[in-house]
């Protein structure tokens, strides 16, 4: 039976401000699942660390995992100490490139890190991360049969701006789960960021007005529902309270 599942995404910066802002947020607004926990190398709190906490208070969390950051013996154990205490649900990404000072980058992929979840942890769904922007969309599409191949029960996309394009990824992959990324833009400058790191590439009418990110939030979430699929929001720099009221008030 399909049940519409939405993931919020918070930053774990202070561990006990998260795991407090993530119960307060899933008591308010019933229609959040459980908490996205990406992982940021810049902040002190790992996803899995962060993961751990949300587990002991028993909500359910979906931590990034990086998988250049680790052999895949060493994931596995991470893995197994959060399985002990619930977990049932990951992402994997690449993680992007950290200077080599800082820490050696392993050679471990998602697609390699898949199988071998999925060989040691039958119940776990593995998701991996999909980019609508990063590349054409057929090579893409090819990117993602390869961890489809792999094991992946499905994937967490990136944001989408555009519903039209988000129409074209979900028929693509209507045999599998798809969580669609949803994340406003508030500022020129945001904006400009989003088209230079992530190649977004916004429509004509796109506006960074409060009122429009959340009437495009409820538009992407209705067509994912639509198509018996799921999401995730990604309230980056806004008062997550008042997106949140927004779209489901």
């Amino acid at each position: 039976m399909y049940i519409n599942m939405i993931f919020l995404e918070l930053v774990p910066r202070d561990l006990l401000l998260f795991v407090t802002e993530s119960k307060a947020f899933l008591d308010s607004f019933t229609n959040l699942t459980g908490i996205n926990v990406p992982d940021i190398i810049q902040i002190k709190n790992r996803s899995y660390t962060s993961a751990n906490a949300l587990l002991q208070h028993q909500i359910v969390a979906i931590p990034h995992i990086r998988t250049q950051d680790a052999s895949i013996s060493e994931h596995l154990k991470i893995i197994s100490q959060l399985y002990d205490i619930g977990l049932r649900s990951l992402l994997l990404v690449s993680g992007d490139p950290i200077k080599e000072s800082l820490k050696p980058a392993f050679e471990t992929t998602p697609v390699t890190l898949t199988s071998a979840i999925k060989n040691h942890f039958k119940d776990i769904k593995v998701y991996c991360a999909l980019d609508p922007y990063r590349q054409r969309f057929e090579q893409e599409c090819e990117y993602a049969k390869k961890k489809i191949a792999a094991g992946a029960d499905g994937f967490f996309s990136q944001p989408f701006f555009d519903s039209t394009l988000l129409t074209l990824y979900l028929d693509a992959f209507k045999e599998c789960d798809f969580f669609t990324g949803i994340s406003p833009v508030m500022s020129e400058k945001s904006k400009k960021y989003w088209e230079t790191v992530n190649k977004v590439v916004f429509p004509k009418e796109f506006s960074c007005d409060f009122s429009y990110n959340c009437n495009l939030a409820k538009e992407l979430l209705d067509i994912t529902k639509y198509y018996k699929q799921h999401s995730y929001l990604m309230p980056i720099k806004c008062d997550v309270k008042s997106y949140l009221k927004c779209i489901f008030n």
